[in-house]
């Protein structure tokens, strides 16, 4: 009986994240906060609940909001690299790089083959200042990518987000 009310459960979450992901998309932030919350509420385990409050919240320009909402997703799923890469972007973005580090390093030290840590890793490192960890985090980039460090380089050099001072500071640790 158990397994049946599990599912059931489960069910209903999946529910409540269709119609949140439906008025997320449509841009309707409250409407699908409050969806996301009502699952982050029932099922704190569920990290899709505290990613979607997160996505949501920034969605209205409440960054310190979506910020710990994105790490209550993190938390409630070590393996939510979404949750990790939002983190990374919300941290950037808000100037809170030694948070954004904090985060990624931990992230990065249970997941060493996810590239996509290590690439926000290279930005945050890069408009903190940390020279000899931008120097290692590119390395382990591209080596991740499978690419060698000059090309990699030239992916961030190429990204039109990255302020010229950031794109500066990766390619001077990589030796241009």
């Amino acid at each position: 009986m158990s397994d049946k009310r599990s599912s059931n459960s489960h069910n209903a979450a999946d529910g409540i994240l269709v119609r949140a992901y439906r008025s997320l998309s449509q841009q309707k932030y409250e409407e699908a906060g409050a969806l996301y919350g009502e699952v982050s509420e029932r099922w704190p385990e569920r990290w899709e609940g505290h990613y979607g409050i997160a996505k949501c919240a920034q969605g209205l320009n409440n960054y310190p909001m979506a910020l710990r909402a994105a790490m209550a997703a993190a938390g409630a799923d070590a393996q939510c690299i979404p949750a990790y890469v939002l983190i990374g972007e919300l941290a950037f973005n808000g100037g809170m790089i030694d948070v954004g580090i904090e985060w990624l390093e931990a992230a990065a030290g249970d997941q060493p083959n996810e590239p996509m840590l290590f690439e926000w890793l290279v930005r945050l490192y890069a408009a903190g200042g940390r020279e000899d960890a931008l120097i290692q985090c590119l390395a382990r980039y591209s080596q991740l990518r499978g690419l060698p460090v000059a090309e990699a380089t030239l992916l961030f050099a190429r990204d039109p987000s990255l302020s010229q001072d950031i794109r500066a500071r990766i390619a001077t640790a990589a030796g241009y």
